[in-house]
């Protein structure tokens, strides 16, 4: 392992992340909610390394959703997330599907960070179905 990446590892390891799906929507530029909308969805602090059952570790990380690295300002966490997104989004981490007719795609969200591309709507149809599993396995660092 590089000293580079060592220490990228070591300067990352016990940070938390704040998640808040208000945060996402500013980002969209969508409307406020209302008040007892916004109660329903507060913001999470989440490990930003995942500890799975398996010993594997993975990164925890979404540009969209991720207001802020707890313990760190404002500058330096924005800094963070943009380095991580950039390298979880390097050509060599990415799948993209290229859809045919009667395509099943699945993915795993703890593993994964996943976008909607662009498409047309008026000519081409999109079907989502979300399956939930409830488990145990263990998440913080």
């Amino acid at each position: 392992m590089s000293r580079c990446l060592k220490k990228r590892k070591n300067r990352i390891s016990g940070l938390k992340a704040r998640h808040s799906f208000l945060y996402s929507r500013e980002q969209k530029n969508l409307p406020p909610m209302k008040r007892n909308e916004a109660a329903q969805v507060p913001p999470a602090d989440h490990p930003l390394i995942r500890h799975h059952a398996d010993g594997r570790r993975s990164l925890y990380v979404s540009a969209t959703y991720m207001e802020r690295m707890m313990g760190l300002n404002e500058q330096e966490s924005r800094q963070l997330i943009d380095d991580l997104m950039t390298r979880a989004t390097q050509d060599r981490f990415v799948y993209r599907h290229r859809w045919r007719p009667h395509d099943v795609l699945m993915w795993d969200n703890r593993w994964v960070i996943h976008v909607v591309e662009p498409f047309d709507h008026g000519s081409e149809r999109q079907v989502m179905h979300r399956t939930s599993l409830a488990g145990t396995e263990p998440v913080n660092g």
